[in-house]
């Protein structure tokens, strides 16, 4: 079970192998089977499965960032200065830098009054602004930017986009948008898309184009951020056909799979749909017991649901559509499958106080390997797809029991041996007890101030929650009735009206 994790010992290297190694550190960096640990001013090169460890000494750091195939590093010091490696040989140096990210080709930074954009290979500046943009994403080899004035650009090598619409609406909920190709030098960013309002972007990479989730101006209902998604399909000639996805409510997950993507949404159980990488074109859903998050292993039998966040931590499996196995896993917030994509991990990491572990599961829900500690900061898997295997039923389903309410039976299902006297005592007795049928007349009224005072106390317990602070079931649950009670407040006004 080839397994990282960061906890307060350090970090330990095959979890659950024979010999687990731990070497000291506080943070690290993990991609194409390379670690970069940093602990004590020491940076550590970790290769693996092999665990080959070149060290070298380096300035106290805040932040590391390693390129999609694990070539190149980027840090950024205490002092803000900007490294970059390769390997383990230092290539570039800047002083003052704020923001930063790297690519297998390219790596950016920003300044005070500067963003730039750098072929690594080449070492060329292909790009330089005394504008600072909204937020920059860094891929494998693209990097996109989303400036001040919610234009979408594109740095892509030296194709030029040509975009345009499609008037086909075979794509169910979804319309097609029409976007001018706009500068098409190679040393510019191409404009790619114009939002309305975007503060934030969430961007999936893959052969077949790019999955875009954009965070939009916030809900005057509630204070969570408006999600918009698009799927910008790239054509054979060089351009994109652009999808934007309508009527999903709320989106809650989109995840990238072999030929697939996948988009968890809507209201509670939730609603997780396949779409085709090639054309964006629904394929197929799974509606049964979903509730915040959906992943598949690698062959696409088997679905693990998790509930991580304000919902309840309730785990689910199905292989082909049927489920497997179904039971609680409170504060879980990592949901993965195994290289084998017989087993998955649930981990718990080190926003609760108390409970920190890691957990791995048959498909069954037999519970086969557990690692408890004090602090779990980070969990990562490592090494190549292993077969997948079919394993023998338990005789007893792993499932949640529903709990079916216990009814009271009436006095005349038992037989009284007393004598007459005292069951007609009884009989009177229980007349007297009987609760009072409920009719609008004995409804106790909510008053105005009441459901005002209510009111209140949900909004002081959704600021709370909204700032970070711990809060508890109670206090979530007040601050999740905001809207009911403001509805409730409003009828009472009017009808006194």
């Amino acid at each position: 079970m080839p397994v990282v994790a960061l906890s307060e010992i350090g970090l330990i290297i095959d979890v659950f192998g024979q010999k687990p190694k731990v070497v000291k550190s506080v943070d690290y960096v993990m991609s194409n089977n390379i670690i970069v640990s940093y602990f004590n001013n020491f940076l550590k090169f970790i290769s693996l499965p092999c665990m080959e460890i070149t060290e070298i000494e380096f300035q106290k750091i805040k932040e590391m960032k390693i390129s999609q195939d694990g070539s190149f590093l980027a840090i950024k010091s205490l002092k803000n200065s900007l490294t970059i490696f390769e390997k383990q040989k230092i290539i570039f140096e800047r002083e003052n830098v704020d923001e930063f990210g790297i690519t297998n080709e390219y790596f950016y930074y920003t300044s005070e009054n500067e963003f730039a954009v750098q072929n690594i290979v080449k070492n060329e500046i292909i790009f330089r602004s005394e504008t600072i943009p909204k937020q920059i994403v860094a891929l494998s080899s693209d990097i996109f930017v989303l400036n001040e004035d919610c234009e979408l650009l594109l740095f892509r090598g030296c194709q030029s986009l040509n975009i345009y619409a499609n008037e086909n609406n075979a794509i169910a909920n979804s319309e097609f948008i029409n976007v001018e190709d706009s500068i098409k030098q190679v040393d510019k960013p191409h404009l790619v898309y114009k939002y309305k309002s975007a503060s934030k972007l969430i961007i999936n990479e893959c052969a077949h184009g790019y999955l875009i989730l954009s965070e939009t101006s916030y809900s005057s209902i509630t204070y969570f951020a408006q999600l918009s998604l698009h799927y910008f399909v790239k054509m054979s000639d060089g351009s994109f056909k652009i999808l934007h996805y309508l009527k999903l409510g709320d989106i809650l997950h989109v995840e990238l799979l072999k030929d697939e993507f996948l988009v968890v949404y809507g209201g509670q159980p939730a609603t997780c749909s396949l779409f085709s990488k090639t054309t964006g074109i629904k394929t197929g859903s799974l509606k049964k017991a979903t509730r915040n998050f959906v992943t598949f292993n690698n062959s696409k039998r088997r679905a693990l649901c998790g509930a991580y966040g304000n919902l309840p931590g309730i785990v689910t499996v199905f292989e082909n559509n049927v489920k497997t196995c179904e039971f609680e896993s409170l504060g879980s917030s990592v949901f993965k499958w195994m290289n084998d994509g017989t087993h998955f991990m649930v981990a718990t990491l080190n926003y609760f106080k108390e409970g920190n572990k890691i957990d791995i599961y048959d498909y069954y829900g037999r519970k086969t390997e557990t690692m408890e500690c004090k602090s779990l900061y980070k969990v990562d898997l490592y090494g190549e797809p292993e077969e997948e295997k079919t394993l023998e039923k338990p005789k007893i389903p792993v499932m949640i029991k529903k709990q079916e309410l216990f009814v009271i039976p009436e006095l005349n299902d038992y037989e009284s041996k007393s004598s007459k006297k005292e069951n007609d005592k009884k009989s009177k007795n229980k007349k007297k007890q009987e609760p009072k049928k409920v009719t609008k007349e004995n409804i106790p009224v909510r008053t105005i101030e009441t459901v005002e005072k209510e009111l209140a106390q949900a909004k002081e317990a959704r600021k709370k929650l909204q700032s970070g602070a711990e809060c508890s079931l109670d206090e979530q649950n007040l601050a999740f009735s905001v809207n009911l009670l403001e509805t409730e407040y409003a009828k009472l006004q009017e009808n006194k009206n």
